[in-house]
Formats: structure tokens, C-alpha cells, sequence
């Protein structure tokens, strides 16, 4: 069974870190790492986050569509 690590990021210099650096660690072991950019992320495009009963909403319904 394969193990996927999913990080949510504030945004894309955040998405880049996982792609990049966290990726080629975790492959070491088998592991698969996903960056789940954006996640309740606010609508100004700047990143940062947003509210956390906003966060907490996305992060809920992302765990829910995946298995």
C-alpha cells in the first residue's frame, strides 16, 4: 500500500518547497508527497491563509474525497 503525505500550502512558494525539496526526500522511502496548494486560501491571489473555520471547512472536504 502505497503512503501519500498531503501538505497543504499557503501558496505557491510553499507548493514549489514540497515539489522540490520535501519530494526528493520522501522518495527515499517510498513515500509520495502532494502539495494541496490554495486550500481555503483567501480570493486576493496573495496567498496567506484565510479564516480558520474557512481552513477547517476545505481541509474537512478535502479529506472527505480522498480515500
Amino acid at each position: 500500500m502505497q503512503k501519500i503525505i498531503y501538505v497543504i500550502c499557503e501558496g505557491h512558494t510553499e507548493e514549489q518547497f514540497v515539489k522540490t525539496v520535501l519530494k526528493e526526500y520522501f522518495d527515499r522511502f517510498g513515500i509520495v508527497i502532494k502539495p494541496c496548494a490554495h486550500i481555503g486560501k483567501a480570493d486576493n491571489n496573495l496567498g496567506g491563509v484565510s479564516k480558520y473555520s474557512i481552513i477547517k471547512k476545505a481541509v474537512g472536504n478535502f479529506c472527505n474525497r480522498e480515500p
